[in-house]
């Protein structure tokens, strides 16, 4: 039993280290790349990473998150390379804390968060999640407000905000048509 949860806690924390670090790259490979650098700071994907990370395995993958943005961080400074935006490790921070806030909050109103009908949000419906990437954006923007009181930030908070949203919409619904896609190909064959 003890083997089975430790392995199920690492392979759950490399899983999203992983497809963090993979998406974050692949992003910021579009960003620095092809001078789109403002329409893709309006589709910030590994928002939708954050989001599912915290819905699917809980509380217990912050570190990972942390650690796949901290290497991120060190990779762009040891090949010189521009950081997305200013303030990376508060916006960073304030991505990380804003979905187990948001989910706390939706279950102090008793909005209980799971899979089946004893949830009234259930995390495997897509509508369900893309409500509560909606309601951790809100989160977000809120806590990027707080910190602008203290640190002076140099984003737009509302592009900001915007591209997280969007972006983890994006990621969450294409990876849904990529879960999806076997079946709808075999339903279409069927027919």
């Amino acid at each position: 039993m003890f083997t089975n949860n430790f392995l199920d806690r690492i392979t759950s924390i490399l899983i999203v280290f992983f497809s963090y670090i993979f998406v974050v790259l692949l992003w910021y490979y579009f960003y620095s790349n092809f001078e789109l650098q403002k329409i893709f700071l309006l589709l910030f994907f590994p928002y939708g990473i954050i989001v599912l990370s915290f819905l699917f395995f809980n509380i217990k993958i912050i570190f990972s998150l942390l650690a796949s943005q901290i290497i991120f961080y060190l990779i762009l400074e040891s090949y010189n390379l521009e950081l997305p935006f200013n303030n990376y490790f508060i916006l960073s921070l304030c991505q990380l804390v804003c979905m187990p806030i948001t989910l706390f909050v939706l279950q102090k109103f008793s909005l209980t968060v799971g899979v089946g009908k004893n949830f009234r949000i259930d995390k495997t419906n897509i509508y369900h999640v893309l409500l509560i990437t909606f309601i951790s954006t809100f989160v977000l923007g809120t806590f990027i407000i707080l910190c602008s009181i203290f640190f002076k930030y140099q984003i737009n908070l509302l592009s900001f905000v915007t591209g997280n949203f969007l972006g983890g919409v994006i990621l969450i619904l294409a990876m849904k048509l990529v879960v999806n896609l076997p079946n709808l190909i075999k339903r279409f064959f069927s027919n």
